[in-house]
């Protein structure tokens, strides 16, 4: 998940950073169908630069100042230095005209001019082709950077699945937790109605026992009433029938003296 982190902290630069080399890329493969179509459309003109030398004898002769491989090489070298100027804003291609071998020089005779111009054209190509590695690391840079966007587009694809799964197990948690939320809910209402139940009969049974207590304490009370009459009424009884036990004695006496 680091990673996946750091991966994500890096993806704003990658994006631009591969954003920049795809629109260069673009436009050195725009500047080399250009220079195609320059070097199609381009012919080499041959000229011949005359002048009259005037000799001994009054007699005039036309020279060539130039011969027709000069003439070649000075095209071939203007055409080189374009391409130079076109590389230098990081074209990627290589110009194949360049690879094209030179006609054969129709003049017998050597040019002075040839070497020169020979040395200025592998000149040229020299810093043509090491524009083109530069252009050609460029595209390395390029693809590497590219290489970069695709692993990290690989861990953000990662990333995000590995984020859809926790919302979906996030999703799933919370129904799963708002079920024993309702169930925990259900089952407290539940209770607080059986509590209240609870006590209101327990009122109830209080209220019971209070007036049977009462009903008990009267009962008690009545009983007791009753137990003192039934014992003034029994002591009452047993004296008069002490009494009359007493006169019956009394009288049986009497008549015996008799």
């Amino acid at each position: 998940m680091q990673t996946v982190g750091k991966a994500k902290e890096d993806i704003p630069g990658l994006k631009n950073r591969i954003a920049e080399l795809e629109r260069q890329s673009n436009e050195f493969r725009t500047k080399v169908e250009e220079l195609r179509r320059a070097k199609a459309a381009t012919t080499v003109v041959k000229t011949e630069k005359e002048y009259v030398n005037a000799g001994a004898s009054g007699t005039s002769r036309t020279e060539k100042v130039k011969c027709d491989r000069c003439e070649e090489l000075e095209g071939i070298l203007h055409f080189e230095k374009k391409s130079n100027v076109q590389l230098k804003k990081q074209i990627e291609q290589k110009d194949t005209a360049r690879k094209q071998p030179l006609p054969a020089s129709t003049t017998s005779a050597p040019c002075p001019k040839c070497p020169t111009s020979q040395e200025m054209l592998d000149r040229q190509k020299e810093e043509n082709i090491e524009m083109m590695d530069r252009v050609m690391t460029q595209e390395k840079k390029t693809q590497e950077a590219r290489a970069a966007k695709e692993s990290v587009d690989r861990y953000l694809s990662l990333a995000q699945s590995q984020l859809v799964d926790a919302k979906h197990r996030r999703e799933k948690l919370q129904k799963e937790n708002q079920d024993y939320r309702d169930a925990c809910e259900k089952m407290t209402k539940e209770y607080a109605d059986k509590m209240a139940e609870l006590c209101r009969q327990e009122e109830e049974a209080k209220k019971q026992i209070a007036t049977w207590e009462q009903m008990y304490s009267e009962w008690m009370s009545t009983m007791e009433k009753r137990v003192n009459n039934l014992q003034i009424t029994d002591q009452e009884f047993n004296a008069s029938m002490h009494n009359d036990n007493s006169h019956r004695r009394s009288g049986g006496a009497g008549n015996q003296r008799r």
